[in-house]
């Protein structure tokens, strides 16, 4: 079957003269081919925003369901030519000379095209996001990455097919297949994942003010223990006059950000500009106050995505115990800003006795929860059922322990996807300086509550001396 190959920096549009490959029983083909694809499209749409059911059904589309020899032979699942023979793009790992056929106003001929090999699936994918995202006639469609089909209506308008149906095709396919189920990304606000691929990073402040970014490189390596990477200076210091510090993803853009209480009682946003710098350590920009100060009451200030939207809100304990919500209501405004909302008090206190206090999605469900460990070093798990009741405000569901309690001695405590699955682990720091690992089997055991399994060291120590730690 003839299968269209399209590479929009290239000036043709290509048919390839490719024969599928045959598979019988292409319902239950499709089936496997959509469980397959859904990681890299998720991971696309973590990085480069583009919908994880655009990006399915395009290399569906494509693809002819994986079936094409481009497909099979060279992992292209979305057509891309290479510019020249000899240069595959940042990606691509080589090129591939295929007998093609052009057509223009004056008919059609043979020519040979040079398609792009790739070591991966995932990183055909990771190509097709990149492309998207940094090509600015597809800027528009980033208007609308919570509206899949419009997103690829504008992908199309935009010169991406010749084909006048190809949008409709692919929404065809997104909704035969409910592809828009893989468009909820569980990372809950994407907590301390400066580098946008998914795995929690750490972040941490030294006795001397120094901030330091350690890389987690368990993408690369497979590890499903926290890879810290070499650690990398961020800045030049200052940061010892801070009360309380937390990195979240406030602008929606899939990089957390910083968020910090300094001695004033001031609030102040560090937005991370890597997404559009390109690099992989923090790329915090100038400062910006939030609002008009008071924060020096709380007893703690975490951050999280308690709505479900993707942008991170604010929860904080005040000396008193109560516990308040800021929604952050910056996708309805469009700042990168947190547009802190009214204040709104959750529960009826009784906070003023924990001396941990994280927040995560446990569960898997994309709305985060809270973790606490109590004076007596007992960890509970606070369920947020704000899915199922559709309140905007957490709603706190009945307590519940988590393991046997041994949480008095550390010194930090940190929770976030280290593993990239959608759900948040756990990181300690004990009295000795040693970093600690809890990863959460949730996503395995089907378990509503952390199911926090053996602990594994991370490194070697040294983390006695460090102030704060994200």
């Amino acid at each position: 079957m003839k299968t269209l190959l399209r590479w929009p920096l290239v000036a043709a549009v290509t048919t390839v003269l490719l024969a599928a490959v045959a598979a019988p029983a292409y319902a239950d083909a499709n089936t496997d081919y959509i469980n397959a694809a859904a990681p890299s499209a998720q991971q696309v749409q973590a990085e480069f925003r583009v919908p994880a059911s655009v990006a399915i059904g395009q290399s569906a589309l494509e693809s002819n369901w994986g079936r094409s020899k481009l497909t099979v032979n060279d992992r292209n699942y979305f057509g891309f030519k290479c510019t020249s023979a000899g240069d595959p793009g940042p990606i691509a790992t080589g090129c591939h000379d295929y007998p093609t056929q052009e057509c223009g106003p004056s008919g059609c001929q043979t020519v040979h095209a040079y398609f792009r090999v790739y070591a991966t699936a995932a990183d055909s994918f990771r190509d097709y996001g990149r492309l998207l995202a940094t090509s600015s006639r597809y800027a528009p469609a980033f208007q609308y990455v919570d509206n899949p089909d419009q997103f690829i209506r504008e992908v199309a308008k935009a010169g991406y097919a010749t084909d006048p149906d190809y949008a409709s095709k692919v929404i065809g396919l997104m909704q035969t297949y409910d592809l828009y189920r893989f468009n909820q990304l569980r990372h809950s606000g994407a907590v301390s994942d400066f580098s946008g691929d998914g795995y929690s990073d750490v972040l941490g402040a030294d006795s001397a003010g120094m901030l330091w970014y350690y890389p987690n490189s368990s993408k690369s390596t497979g590890a499903f223990v926290p890879a810290l990477g070499a650690r990398t200076q961020v800045g030049n210091g200052g940061w010892q006059s801070f009360q309380r510090v937390v990195s979240a993803d406030f602008s929606g853009d899939g990089y957390a950000d910083v968020l910090g209480v300094d001695s004033g009682g001031q609030l102040w946003f560090y937005g991370n500009t890597s997404r559009t710098t390109g690099t992989f350590v923090p790329s915090l920009g100038a400062r910006v106050q939030v609002g008009n100060g008071g924060w020096q009451s709380f007893r703690f200030v975490q951050a999280g995505d308690f709505s479900g939207d993707g942008y991170a809100d604010v929860l904080a304990v005040d000396s008193a115990g109560q516990l308040w919500f800021y929604p952050n209501n910056s996708k309805s405004t469009g700042s990168f800003v947190p547009s802190l909302g009214a204040r709104v008090q959750v529960g009826n206190g009784g906070w003023q006795n924990f001396t941990f206090f994280q927040v995560g999605d446990f569960s898997g469900d994309g709305y985060a929860d809270v973790l606490a460990v109590d004076s007596a070093g007992q960890l509970w798990f606070y369920p947020n059922n704000s899915k199922s009741t559709g309140s905007f405000v957490p709603s706190l569901g009945a307590r519940v322990q988590v393991g046997n309690g041994g949480w008095q001695g550390f010194r930090f405590f940190q929770a976030a996807d280290f593993s990239a699955d959608g759900y948040v682990d756990v990181q300690a720091v004990d009295g000795n300086g040693q970093l600690w690992f809890y990863p959460n089997s949730s996503k395995s055991s089907g378990g509503f509550v952390p199911a926090l399994g053996a602990r594994t060291q991370v490194g070697n120590g040294g983390w006695q001396s460090f102030r704060f730690f994200t």
